[in-house]
């Protein structure tokens, strides 16, 4: 039996690579797939803080739930 080669990216979740990543406008649960994350622990523990700091920002400002809100850089 021959070896098989399997590539793996990995996508580490930090502050700069979710800034990175929502340069174009995205949904909690594109952020959420591409990082692997659960879709309960991305909002409180990553998103919020960044949009505290001013460094990210809704699509929607005014209609925080609305569902088709995305999540861009500042």
């Amino acid at each position: 039996m021959g070896l098989v080669w399997i590539t793996v990216e990995v996508r580490i979740l930090s502050e700069e690579n979710l800034l990175e990543f929502c340069w174009i406008p995205r949904t909690k649960v594109e952020i959420m797939e591409y990082f692997g994350v659960s879709c309960k622990a991305t909002p409180g523990k990553y998103l919020e803080p960044l949009m505290r700091a001013g460094k990210l920002r809704h699509t929607i400002a005014d209609q925080p739930t609305n569902r088709f809100q995305k999540f861009v850089s500042v």
